[in-house]
């Protein structure tokens, strides 16, 4: 390479250094904390082992930061030596490995903020309280993701080995040093487009889709508000209930959805077979079997009543003080910083496809693009290491 060539690749190697230590640091501190943080106080927990009370966005969190540690020492570390020697040392199924996992840090980091932005939809568009199930749906989730990656990844295997190049090992795909065969060239570019739409445009369309549902359903609550109706505190006992009822017969709709801790949103709903339980969040619908008495205090002769935590005393829906909790907010910063440092690459590249020359005017800031992504492991620790409530 020229002289000038040779500093900026001495100046990113400096780049990464700094941003891949700092970062590695910043995870490991976090993924520790977190994990203390999860135990369970009354427990005899082991490090490795268990058992851990973790909630579900910190179980987003834990896999998001190790997604951070796979691109940090996988990609970052290993560039910074090929960047330093030039040439691959260590043979023809360690550059297929590396490769494999390279990418799949990418492609495992995209889909768990995915994963982020689908659950955050989930939660504003669900009317109840989920407690454990939202776990288990997380768990779910991110089983997919890391499968998806690790499935989009395969490829990786197959398209590198060692190439002799100026008598310089180096690992490297079929495409760049066999390019000059029609057939390759073609199955480079479908591969080229297949990596740019999986690990980020097919992610940036769900979180844009996900995100602009949520704006849709606060926009129609703001214009459809729901009318409330204040009552006492709500109690177990029987004329608690009564009075409870009075008021609703006064109404006399065809149906009421309310909760019970101080005022009653007044909504139509659809006529089903339900019973008015005081729970203290879940949706109870009546079923031909023997339901607990403890549970059921009473039927509104010919009315249907679903009673669930939808609002809280003001009448304000669960799902919109989601929207205004630190948990959504820190879900949002993050789903936000992944985009705006993941993007202006992934334009770059896909320019590529769309016009040659346009690429190559801007081919010297490519590196600079690329190395913006790992920035974001570096951020993504600082934005979620706050304690947050779910």
């Amino acid at each position: 390479p020229d002289l000038q060539g040779m500093h900026s690749e001495r100046a990113e190697i400096i780049y990464l250094c700094i941003v891949g230590t700092v970062a590695t640091v910043l995870n490991l501190v976090v993924f520790c904390r977190l994990i203390r943080q999860s135990r369970t106080p009354t427990a005899r927990t082991s490090f490795t082992s268990g058992p851990y009370n973790i909630s579900s966005f910190t179980l987003f969190k834990l896999n998001l930061c190790i997604t951070d540690f796979l691109i940090l020492l996988i990609h970052t570390f290993g560039k910074i030596l090929w960047l330093h020697v030039y040439w691959w040392p260590w043979g023809d199924t360690a550059c297929r490995i590396y490769q494999f996992l390279s990418i799949f840090s990418f492609y495992s980091n995209s889909n768990v903020i995915v994963a982020i932005g689908v659950d955050r939809l989930k939660v504003v568009y669900t009317s109840h309280i989920q407690g454990a199930a939202s776990v288990r749906r997380v768990r779910t989730m991110l089983g997919i993701a890391w499968f998806l990656a690790a499935a989009c990844s395969m490829p990786q295997l197959f398209l590198f080995k060692v190439h002799n190049v100026n008598d310089n090992p180096q690992c490297a795909s079929i495409f760049a040093v066999h390019n000059a065969s029609e057939e390759l060239s073609r199955a480079a570019i479908a591969y080229e487009i297949f990596h740019q739409v999986a690990v980020f445009w097919i992610p940036f369309v769900i979180l844009t889709v996900s995100y602009l549902m949520i704006v849709l359903k606060l926009i129609h609550f703001t214009f459809k508000p729901v009318s409330r109706v204040p009552i006492p505190k709500a109690s177990t006992s029987v004329s608690s209930t009564t009075r409870l009822l009075n008021i609703l017969d006064a109404k006399r709709p065809e149906s009421y959805h309310f909760q019970t801790n101080g005022s009653i949103a007044l909504e139509p709903l659809a006529r089903s077979n339900s019973v008015l339980t005081e729970s203290t969040g879940l949706s109870v619908r009546a079923q031909k079997k023997k339901v607990s008495t403890g549970s059921i205090l009473g039927k509104f002769s010919k009315t249907n009543i679903i009673c669930t935590l939808h609002a809280d005393a003001k009448g304000v829906p669960l799902w919109r003080k989601q929207l205004r909790s630190r948990v959504f907010l820190t879900a949002l910063i993050v789903v936000v910083a992944h985009v705006a440092m993941w993007a202006p690459y992934n334009f770059y590249s896909t320019l590529r496809l769309v016009n040659h020359d346009w690429h190559n005017s801007l081919i010297e800031y490519g590196m600079i693009l690329e190395d913006l992504i790992v920035m974001n492991s570096l951020v993504n620790p600082i934005l979620y290491s706050f304690p947050c409530r779910v």
